[in-house]
């Protein structure tokens, strides 16, 4: 506890001594204000004692609590502290560093965690970032973007904290932490989700960009449903809104093909979850036709598109249920395939078999129809 008494001090001394003929680099009136010099020594013996464990825990590297940060008879040069203008936060920041004094410390000694305080365009905010730069290159001393995050997320509400990210995006050093702050968000609830959603139409953010928020970029294709709290579901209800209704459907699927071409069998599978969402259902119908098309042109027979959609589990597509995207996939291309190759009357007993639970007959009528063909 002196230890951390005689940083602040420090601090504020350097401070004073480098604005004495700017008296609002620390915002006080000169004529109020009052710095009160703390005692040393306390009577209650409970408190040396928590004095002595926050100082060993400072020199085993650990991070303090941030409700440890308003200590009793610290609290007039906290709350100078708190005040003090950007270019004396910069010679703060020095001395903050040469005592190794935790970010998570000086986060609440600048009282960034009151309900009050905006952080978003905020030089100061700014410029505690930076001392976490020069932080986590200090040996044995670390505070990871997560970190940050996770303070950020105790004090700061969803909508603040939007904006925040928003205002971080603009700033190239900050944009790799603005991200990570929206995946977060994104992971916390459906209002933040909701939240994210306007912020990104109203700064005109590409589906493109999104989709790397989204973190999409690394994740795996999903072989199932999507349920409601889908990142890939949030990125397509944000493409339906972002791009032009006459060219959305084209653009995702282009979009999609590019990025998944090694991938081109699975997507069906995606599109068929996109298909079973009521709200996207036509998104989704558009873009199987696309894709179907392309099998199409290809040559793909609903029976060579069986054994490759069973790949890499050896899938027994038609022993799964029916609402499944791998079985209603292979389903919905056999009906298309059928009806670009096979007559009509071919096309009605397909879907006959398939209403009557006989999908393996209906790809061998698929499958006679064409050899006839040939």
């Amino acid at each position: 506890m002196r230890f951390l008494y005689a940083t602040l001090l420090a601090v504020y001394l350097t401070i004073n001594s480098a604005v004495t003929s700017d008296a609002s680099a620390l915002n006080l009136d000169p004529n109020t204000a009052r710095i009160f010099t703390p005692t040393i020594r306390h009577s209650d013996p409970n408190l040396d004692r928590r004095m002595l464990k926050t100082n060993d825990a400072d020199k085993a590297g650990s991070n303090y609590d941030v409700e440890r940060a308003y200590i009793p008879g610290l609290s007039p040069i906290v709350g100078a502290l708190s005040k003090i203008s950007p270019s004396a936060q910069e010679l703060a920041n020095k001395v903050w560093l040469k005592s190794r004094t935790n970010p998570a410390l000086v986060f609440n000694m600048l009282r960034f965690g009151e309900a009050a305080t905006k952080l978003d365009d905020n030089p100061r905010f700014l410029l505690w970032l930076n001392y976490v730069d020069m932080y986590r290159k200090l040996e044995l001393r670390s505070f990871s973007d997560e970190k940050i995050i996770h303070l950020l997320l105790k004090f700061q509400s969803e909508a603040r904290l939007v904006s925040l990210s928003l205002s971080l995006r603009e700033i190239p050093a900050r944009k790799n932490l603005a991200d990570l702050m929206q995946f977060y968000l994104v992971e916390g609830s459906a209002s933040s989700r909701k939240l994210l959603n306007e912020a990104w139409l109203k700064s005109r953010e590409t589906p493109q960009s999104v989709f790397k928020i989204l973190r999409l970029d690394r994740a795996r294709l999903p072989v199932d449903k999507l349920p409601d709290n889908s990142k890939f579901l949030l990125w397509f209800k944000y493409c339906e809104m972002h791009w032009p209704a006459g060219e959305r459907d084209l653009r995702t699927f282009k979009f999609l093909q590019s990025y998944y071409d090694d991938s081109e069998m699975h997507i069906a599978l995606l599109f068929q979850a996109v298909q079973q969402r009521p709200e996207l259902g036509d998104l989704g119908d558009n873009l199987q036709s696309f894709l179907f098309k392309k099998w199409v042109d290809k040559k793909f027979t609903p029976g060579f598109v069986r054994s490759k959609l069973a790949l890499p589990w050896g899938t027994a597509i038609f022993k799964l249920d029916k609402d499944n995207v791998f079985y209603r996939a292979l389903e919905e291309y056999t009906v298309y395939y059928t009806a670009i190759w096979g007559d009509q009357k071919v096309l009605k007993t397909v879907r006959g078999l398939f209403a009557n639970d006989e999908p393996y007959e209906a790809l061998a009528v698929v499958a006679m129809s064409l050899a006839k063909r040939q």
